[in-house]
């Protein structure tokens, strides 16, 4: 599953990360908050669909 979360790369999977690195990844520019709750979100839906 997180190989399935990450395939676009570290960014797609930051939510697994650590909160500073988070917050550097923001400073930075590299996503959003807003972005990552999206993918966070979509990613443990679908881990919630295939434990059902």
């Amino acid at each position: 599953m997180v190989k399935y979360a990450v395939r676009g790369g570290a960014i797609d999977g930051l939510y697994f990360y650590p909160k500073p690195v988070q917050e550097r990844a923001f400073e930075i520019g590299l996503t959003t908050r807003e972005i990552m709750q999206k993918k966070r979100r979509i990613f443990m839906t679908e881990l919630l669909w295939r434990e059902l």
